[in-house]
């Protein structure tokens, strides 16, 4: 598998700039483009959905083992990694909503949602980030 340069690939498959294009072509040939476009949807929110079930499953935050430059181990809690994903597939899925007309459906909290809840409880117990 090669190297990925950052944001050239995002889920499943799926970059920015590919969107982009689809969302261009949609005014040329908008049935066909659909058909891509709603397959992208579907895809883009199993992807959210599948990061979300994780960050229920191991939690908001996790813990992760560092090293000062004395080289002593340490230990700091860093939001869960899912939340990333699930932040950009709700981009995704807003662009991918707005080509195809779709409207919104009742949802869950939103990664962003429960990022900031997680920050909050994070800095309520004093425990930075990074």
């Amino acid at each position: 598998m090669r190297a990925l340069s950052k944001g050239e690939l995002t889920l499943h498959g799926y970059s920015d700039r590919r969107i982009r294009e689809l969302e261009a072509a949609k005014l040329k040939t908008p049935l066909a483009k659909s058909a891509d476009l709603e397959a992208m949807y579907v895809e883009v929110k199993a992807r959210r959905a599948e990061a979300l079930a994780l960050v229920k499953k191991e939690g908001l935050v996790l813990i992760q083992d560092k090293y000062s430059a004395r080289g002593e181990l340490y230990q700091v809690r860093i939001p869960h990694p899912a939340l990333a994903i699930a932040r950009g597939a709700e981009l995704q899925l807003a662009t991918l909503a707005k080509l195809i007309g779709a409207e919104p459906e009742p949802r869950d909290k939103t990664a962003s949602e429960v990022m900031a809840e997680a920050n909050e409880m994070l800095e309520e117990a004093g425990i930075r980030t990074n």
